[in-house]
């Protein structure tokens, strides 16, 4: 994000995140002066979820992973985390110029609860991890879902970047979306 905010300037950062103890070292950040840091998740609905917290951290995820990778599926504790939806806490109309998802399995319900900010063009870029290989369990999602639904909502894929692979197949990569103002 320093990087970002070298080209950028950031003014105001927003982020969401549930686990407590990452909090103190988003609060730490000192290229941005206004921050706003939520102690909760976003997805699709308001509600309490089960959140495995792994011995990674940023493997954590309101889903359990799927057999592929060993190495990465030591779970730390499984808790309950509330989560709310985009559009419900910002429900004015707000210009984002950045938005990052990246949120192990997660991330097409976070798209699906900020559908109405995406609709309105609230939000000029998006970012968002698509994986590949299903990597975690109850996660129908796919990375063509993502596609599909940024593209209904005009948004249009401008660039790829962070491409990860293991034994040759493709595991996930970031992919930009700019709302196309039609």
């Amino acid at each position: 994000m320093e990087f970002v905010n070298k080209i950028f300037k950031i003014k105001t950062l927003y982020c969401f995140e549930p686990q407590i103890d990452l909090i103190k070292n988003l609060e730490e950040i000192s290229y941005v002066k206004k921050k706003y840091i939520f102690p909760f998740a976003l997805s699709n609905t308001q509600k309490s979820k089960n959140f495995y917290q792994y011995d990674i951290a940023s493997q954590s995820s309101f889903h359990k992973q799927v057999n592929n990778y060993n190495s990465l599926q030591k779970i730390k504790k499984i808790h309950k985390l509330k989560t709310s939806t985009f559009d419900k806490v910002f429900n004015k109309n707000l210009n984002i110029d950045f938005c990052k998802i990246d949120a192990q399995g997660e991330d097409f319900n976070i798209l699906k609860g900020m559908e109405k900010n995406l609709k309105k063009g609230n939000i000029k870029l998006l970012k968002v991890e698509v994986c590949f290989p299903r990597m975690y369990e109850k996660t129908g999602s796919s990375y063509l879902d993502i596609f599909n639904f940024l593209h209904k909502l005009n948004y249009d894929l401008i660039s790829i970047s962070k491409i990860k692979y293991i034994k040759n197949e493709l595991l996930f990569m970031d992919v930009f979306f700019k709302k196309n103002y039609k």
